[in-house]
């Protein structure tokens, strides 16, 4: 695997790519760095989270925490 962080000076970007990647199938992402700093930090704004208040019932929630609690039980088994 091969990460690296460029910074563009045109609209086009040539990868140059390890011998052994040739003739491969590659998955190619690209993003700002800005843009993950934006998502990270509403993902740690409490705010973000209160707007989701009241999406679903009481029942539905506490279905949703048994079904934690029982996947998180599965973890501690031995296997």
């Amino acid at each position: 695997m091969v990460r690296t962080i460029i910074e563009s000076t045109e609209d086009v970007l040539v990868l140059p790519l390890p011998p052994e990647y040739k003739g491969k199938k590659l998955e190619v992402i690209y993003y700002s760095l800005d843009e993950l700093s934006e998502n990270i930090s509403t993902v740690n704004d409490p705010a973000s989270i209160a707007k989701y208040k009241g999406l679903i019932s009481v029942d539905e929630a506490e279905q949703l925490k048994k079904h934690i609690q029982k996947s998180r039980s599965e973890w501690d088994r031995p296997i």
